[in-house]
This record gives structure tokens, C-alpha cells and sequence, in this order.
């Protein structure tokens, strides 16, 4: 091998593996809504009314720095989401002790912040914010890191792994926010997973919703992938239900097939799975709002509304 090649290895290395950033029904049940007059019915409807948003945006980042071992950072109410991928099924002789390595780094995260309503009794909730970030022990302490910021903060990255963190960081610019309103956010996030014995590309779909009335927050995730005239389909019949600050053990399959001289392309590295948790039915009642590309407004608050009904909250404050 030339010493270029040698050079390269690596690099192309780190490139592929950076896409592993995102490689019985339970029923939430509420207490019923405190009674209220008509005066403090009409505030709570006014405060809970928000603009709907369906422009496709980048998500939003996570501050570098954020720390995550005492639970969610400040200005964060809840950990929606830490990821820890490994090699773990497949050919994984073809795994190197630095393709582990590279695999294992870094670690997906997604915060979300509940934020009660100034002035109202009983307090209305809504999803002030969510944000994704990639995140690695440093110190001891698992920190959310940037290019920019990771020598700062004390990662002090060979050149291998800055290429790999660059990657990535990359890579999360394609996950999206397709869907908002005062107390859901839908965002999109390509992914390879191992479906029907191939590695495949496809959409992971989060849904990250609010209780106006409580603040619990639930996290639903289902996968799609491209249909007929550029729709989009349901690849599984079940949406999951992530468990509440979710550590998601990140199973990667890795295919031989998909490498050439020993060096492995993107589709090498696949999630076995979604993130463990409960299986909730997609509905037909709502099997097109899954699959939805949200053109009108109207399709964003029925998605919620459907999901609220899944998960059991009923007597719900409307969100539009």
C-alpha cells in the first residue's frame, strides 16, 4: 500500500462510520384536568394557541459544553434521547480495533426543554425547544462536543477523529424539523438500519410531544422510506414508544459485502434496530398523517391530535 493510500485508509474510514450517529401497548394516562370557569378557560385556550410551523428547518444544536451525567443540562428539562453505538452483529471479524473505536465515539443526543406558561393556574405546558448534539466522555463526563469547540472543552482529537467528528457533524445536517407546534415537534433523520437481511436507507421519524396539562413528555419514533411518485411508506406497522431519558444501547451491523480492500463504504454500517421501548399501532386512522410531508398546517395539528389519542391522553387542552 503507497503512503497515500495508507493516509487515506483511515480518513475513508472515518468517513463511513460517521453514519452510525443515527444507525404489548402501553397507554400514558392522565389525571383529568382541574376544573376551571369560563374566564380562566378562555386565558388557558389563548396562551395555548401557537403558530403551526411546516417549513423543513436544520435542527437546532446543543451548546457545546453541556455536560449530561447529573440528567438533563441546564436550561433542559428532559434527556429525550443518549445513544451509544457499537459494533455488535454481523461481520464484525471485518471490525478492526479502530473501526470499534470510531464506531463506539460518539454519541447522539437529543435534549428537549418543557416550559410552563408565565401566570396560569393550573400551569398549561408547552415544548419550548428541542435540540440534537453529539457527545463523548471527556474528563470523565459525558460532554457535548463541537469541531469548533472539542480542543477547547478538552477532547484534544487525533486527526483521524477530527475527521470522523467533522463527518458526523455533517451528517446531522441532513435531520430535519418537518413539523412544530406549541407542544409536538416531528424531525426526520436518514439512517441505514438492517431490514430484510440488507442494509437499507431509510427515515427515522421522531415525534416528541408535550402534555399541556402535566409536562410529561412522550417520544414516539417510526421508520419510513420512499414510495411511489416520490411518497413517502411506512416501512413497519408500529410506532416505538421511547422509555422516559432513553439510553439507547445502538446495536450496528456490519456488512462485509460493502467493503472494498478492506476499507468499508457507508452502507457497511447499519442499526440493528429502533431504540427499545413500548410498541404502539399505527393506526389506519392515521397511517397518512405518519407518512405525511406536511404541505398544509392542518396536517401537523391532526398528526398530534392522533397521537394523543395512541398514547391515551385524553381531556386534553387543544393545540393548534
Amino acid at each position: 500500500m503507497t503512503a497515500s493510500r495508507k493516509l487515506a485508509a483511515p480518513i475513508t474510514l472515518a468517513m463511513a462510520i460517521c453514519v452510525v450517529a443515527w444507525a404489548g401497548v402501553r397507554a400514558w394516562g392522565e389525571n383529568p384536568a382541574t376544573a376551571v370557569d369560563a374566564a380562566s378557560a378562555a386565558r388557558r385556550a389563548s396562551a395555548a394557541e401557537q403558530p403551526v410551523d411546516v417549513e423543513q428547518r436544520l435542527m437546532s444544536r446543543i451548546e457545546p459544553g453541556a455536560q449530561l451525567d447529573a440528567g438533563p443540562p441546564k436550561d433542559w428539562s428532559h434527556l429525550v434521547l443518549h445513544a451509544v453505538p457499537r459494533v455488535a452483529e454481523g461481520d464484525v471479524k471485518k471490525a478492526s480495533a479502530l473501526v470499534n473505536r470510531l464506531v463506539s465515539q460518539f454519541h447522539l443526543t437529543v435534549l428537549a426543554n418543557v416550559q410552563a406558561v408565565d401566570n396560569l393556574q393550573p400551569p398549561l405546558y408547552r415544548l419550548e425547544k428541542v435540540a440534537i448534539g453529539m457527545a463523548l466522555p471527556i474528563g470523565g463526563k459525558e460532554t457535548v462536543i463541537s469541531s469548533a469547540t472539542q480542543q477547547a472543552l478538552g477532547a484534544k482529537l487525533g486527526f483521524v477523529d477530527r475527521n470522523a467528528l467533522a463527518e458526523t457533524e455533517t451528517s446531522l445536517h441532513g435531520v430535519r424539523q418537518v413539523a412544530r407546534t406549541g407542544t409536538m415537534l416531528v424531525f426526520d433523520a436518514p439512517s441505514i438500519m438492517r431490514l430484510d437481511k440488507k442494509n437499507r436507507s431509510v427515515t427515522q421519524r421522531h415525534a416528541i410531544l408535550v402534555s399541556p396539562n402535566t409536562g410529561k413528555l412522550a417520544t414516539l419514533v417510526w421508520i419510513l422510506e420512499p414510495g411511489e411518485e416520490g411518497a413517502l411508506r411506512l416501512v413497519d406497522d408500529d410506532a416505538r414508544l421511547l422509555p422516559e431519558s432513553c439510553e439507547d444501547d445502538r446495536k450496528i451491523y456490519i456488512d462485509a459485502a460493502q467493503f472494498s480492500f478492506g476499507i468499508p463504504n457507508k452502507q457497511a454500517f447499519a442499526l440493528v434496530s429502533l431504540p427499545e421501548g413500548d410498541s404502539i399501532p399505527i393506526a389506519e386512522s392515521w397511517r397518512n398523517l405518519a407518512v405525511s410531508k406536511f404541505q398544509e398546517s392542518a396536517d401537523a395539528v391532526s398528526l398530534e391530535q392522533a397521537l394523543r389519542a395512541a398514547l391515551g391522553w385524553n381531556k386534553e387542552v387543544t393545540q393548534r
